[in-house]
């Protein structure tokens, strides 16, 4: 029973009403491969390889019904400016007008040999054009049948995707040759020929400026503009499988499982719909832009674009300044700039005075420009500062670092720069100057956080402050090194954590989700040992990871456990290190990996939506803000509001009980409220 309502509508099962994540609509027994939204926004035509034509009344979501059925697969389905209408083409090359009432034959056209990769009907519906796997894109007027033109892609390849301009006067077509052509669609006479995809055109669509919009297998998305591209959108680890525009908005899907909305001016990735546990096969989009169909294997989610509006990050002032160094930089590499001189630049909240400390990233400079930082440090009344101590001498890293802060309180005219705390966060070469730093100057630090280097506490000085390394699982020999450094380093007092992110190479992907809670538990809890909490890393994997007090062990060895500041961190590390998580949390949206940055408002609701993995029945899932307990439903439930968050910074996991009672967590979902 609790499966049978899971597969219609993800149902709220919580006090509060929002809208949802997603809505699953189920029926086709096999790959859904084409979607059509009619014009009023009322209907969605379905095309499967179980060989059925399904239309769903929107107005009753969850509601469809066999429209037609076919001796093969349906692969195109389209609508024009007639809601009565639809144009379907199929897997051996039947192309038909269908009514959307009745299921019956409106026109036939006989002209293609082979499967209807794709349909589309002039912005005036007046015309319906064609691709063929026949190498032929075919214009027919749509209220005769008749054929006006034909056009040979002019190579072996199929023809794999075609599209009007938004003036009708032009028509794009695609092929498995990587090339993208335009025509007259007047005369059929060939216009020019892009260039600029290294894999097959998979999809093509035109924005309201007339701009070209492709996708191909090579994994990206294109903005074509006068012949060239102007916007390449990457983001999808897989083939790019279909497109859906509605104004500024560009929707893209993957074989990936993903789908994507872009800002279609920027080329700046906006959010990530994660639900699908199969690839996306094709889009739809309503008219009105609200909602977006995408189909996989025997489902399709309606999503729903409609977001409150969100906070937005903290406003204030950059300043820079620049060191001279007593011995220039050592290396040859590029990126460590100037070698006579060091770098810094901080950004400094509007309204934070006197400054409680500084966020510092020592290997890069553009870090007091990153909002989700400038966010966080706000929050905790910080500066948020930057600099590239590429090069510079390990043992000058502490007095270089100093001396730059010195110059930043000189500029800005913030002299308790010159004196505050730091928390110290980098990647590879700046994780390695994280931990130096804290070696040279250890009473200056709160905390420090290292991403992919196999560095821990370097001295006996630097045990006594709060460290965490995370590495990616596939990132050299680091997982190794790591577990064999902790120890050694635990036993000699060391407070310090490390982390794996399963599957990832020498990448920072989503570890501000762990690096800033640990930050936060620093802050708050300074030099408190007594709040502190250990995490078992031995036993990491696919299931939690066993954590416990540092007050009370309970069978852990505490001179080899992962060392946290406090219980929720704990937590999060918990859920951070748990492989192939059988919960997901779909919203809202987390830190890192390309996904959106949202910055929620203090006081207003936060909707937490859920997707699981298939053959999972939960009997019990709640929602835990790191360690507290903050929504809890039973059944299958995937959504719940949290009602009033306060400012800060909140890391969102979900947990599970399956029907043996075992335990399953979701990845930390960090969330910044203002």
């Amino acid at each position: 029973m609790i499966r049978a309502l899971a597969i219609t509508l993800l149902f709220l099962s919580s006090a509060f009403a929002a809208e949802p994540a997603y809505q699953e609509f189920r029926g086709h027994k096999r790959w859904v491969l084409a979607l059509a939204v009619s014009p009023d926004g009322k209907h969605l035509v379905s095309g499967s390889d179980d060989q059925t034509l399904r239309i769903w009344d929107l107005e009753q979501p969850g509601k469809s019904e066999v429209l037609r059925t076919f001796d093969t697969a349906v692969t195109a389905v389209a609508f024009g400016q007639e809601n009565s209408r639809v144009a379907v083409g199929t897997w051996d090359g039947q192309l038909i007008l269908c009514d959307t009432k009745t299921g019956e034959t409106v026109h036939e056209f006989q002209e293609h040999r082979e499967t209807i990769t794709a349909l589309t009907f002039d912005p005036n519906g007046t015309y319906l054009a064609s691709g063929s796997a026949d190498d032929r894109l075919i214009v027919w007027d749509a209220e005769s049948g008749a054929d006006l033109l034909t056009m040979h892609q002019g190579n072996e390849y199929d023809v794999t995707a075609i599209a009007f301009s938004p003036d009708g006067a032009t028509i794009a077509s695609g092929d498995g040759e990587n090339q993208i052509k335009l025509w007259d669609a007047a005369t059929g006479e060939a216009i020019a020929t892009l260039d600029g995809h290294s894999e097959p055109i998979t999809c093509l669509a035109f924005d309201p400026q007339g701009r070209l919009v492709s996708g191909s297998w090579d994994d990206t998305v294109r903005v074509w503009r006068d012949g060239g591209t102007e916007l390449t959108l990457r983001g999808h680890g897989a083939d790019i499988t279909a497109l859906a525009i509605h104004g500024n908005r560009i929707v893209s899907a993957s074989e990936d499982g993903t789908v994507k909305v872009w800002n279609g001016e920027t080329g700046k990735l906006e959010t990530t719909l994660e639900g699908h546990a199969d690839a996306v096969r094709c889009l739809a989009i309503s008219p009105d832009g609200r909602r977006v169909f995408s189909g996989s294997k025997e489902v399709i989610l309606a999503w729903d674009l409609q977001s409150a509006a969100d906070a937005q990050p903290p406003t204030g002032e950059v300043f820079t300044a620049v060191v001279a160094l007593a011995n220039p930089k050592s290396t040859k590499d590029k990126r460590a700039g100037d070698a006579a001189n060091a770098p810094f630049s901080v950004f400094l909240p509007e309204g934070v005075e006197p400054l409680r400390g500084v966020v510092f990233n020592p290997f890069n400079e553009a870090t007091a420009g990153q909002e989700h930082w400038r966010t966080a440090a706000a929050h905790w009344g910080f500066a948020l500062a930057g600099a590239n101590l590429l090069g510079v001498r390990k043992d000058e890293l502490g007095t270089i670092t100093l001396d730059g802060l010195r110059e930043l309180a000189r500029s800005s005219g913030r002299p308790e720069l010159e004196h505050v705390p730091l928390c110290l966060v980098g990647m590879s070469a700046g994780g390695g100057m994280c931990a130096n730093i804290t070696a040279a100057i250890p009473e200056r630090v709160i905390a420090a956080a290292s991403v992919c280097l196999e560095i821990g506490p370097p001295n006996e000085a630097a045990a006594s402050v709060p460290m965490l390394t995370i590495f990616g699982e596939r990132d050299g020999q680091q997982m190794e090194k790591l577990a064999a450094k902790l120890p050694d380093a635990r036993r000699a007092g060391a407070r310090w954590g490390i982390a794996v992110q399963w599957g990832r190479k020498h990448e920072f992907h989503k570890a501000n989700n762990l690096i800033m809670p640990f930050f936060d538990a620093a802050i708050r809890e300074r030099n408190d040992n007594a709040a502190a909490w250990l995490g078992e890393k031995d036993r990491w994997g696919e299931n939690p990871a066993p954590i416990r007090p540092v007050s009370d062990p309970d069978g852990f060895d505490p001179a080899t456990a992962c060392w946290f500041p406090d219980a929720s961190t704990a937590h999060v590390w918990q859920a951070f290190v748990t492989k192939n998580p059988q919960l997901r949390i779909l919203a809202p949206p987390g830190l890192g990996a390309g996904q959106e940055l949202v910055i929620h408002r203090a006081g207003e609701p936060v909707t937490v939506k859920l997707g699981t993995r298939e053959g999972i029945v939960f009997e019990q899932i709640a929602i835990h803000l790191g360690n507290r307990p903050a929504a809890k439903a039973d059944g299958p439930a995937r959504e719940f509001v949290l009602p009033d968050l306060p400012a800060g910074i909140h890391s969102i996991i979900a947990v599970g009980l399956d029907a043996d009672g075992n335990r399953h967590l979701s990845e930390p979902h960090t969330i910044l409220v203002r």
